[in-house]
């Protein structure tokens, strides 16, 4: 069986994003929603068992802070970044990993993201999921 290609292009966008993306979430979360525009779609489970989803740079910034207050973990932990080049130029994105939360237990998470080229060079996330584990 081949070998699949890998895009060298595809994963240094995706490596360069994810150091980017969790630096951010852990130490400036409040600048996150940068990496957004209005027609992104910010998809994170509720409590509820159901998949919402937020659109709008506005509720997304809103959206990405609330989940940040409610965040009871001292540290995260990045584990794999995987990711596949998409024929209209952008990049599927996988990041697996775990959080430390302040009682020392550790919780899962997979969060999956579509990188989109913006026609002034560059990317901009068009779709963000967290997984429930």
């Amino acid at each position: 069986m081949a070998s699949p290609i890998t895009n060298p292009i595809a994963k240094q966008v995706s490596n360069a994003f994810a150091r980017q993306y969790y630096y951010l979430w852990e130490n400036s979360p409040d600048q996150v929603y940068r990496f957004y525009k209005d027609c992104s779609k910010l998809i994170r489970p509720e409590d509820n068992g159901t998949m919402s989803t937020t659109t709008t740079i506005e509720k997304i910034k809103d959206k990405l802070l609330a989940l940040r207050r409610l965040c009871t973990w001292r540290s995260l932990h990045l584990v794999t970044v995987d990711e596949h080049s998409c024929i209209t130029g952008g990049v599927f994105v996988v990041a697996t990993g775990y959080t430390t939360e302040k009682d020392g237990q550790k919780k899962k998470f997979i969060q999956k993201f579509f990188l989109a080229p913006q026609a002034e060079g560059g990317y901009f996330l068009e779709s963000d999921m967290v997984e429930p584990e």
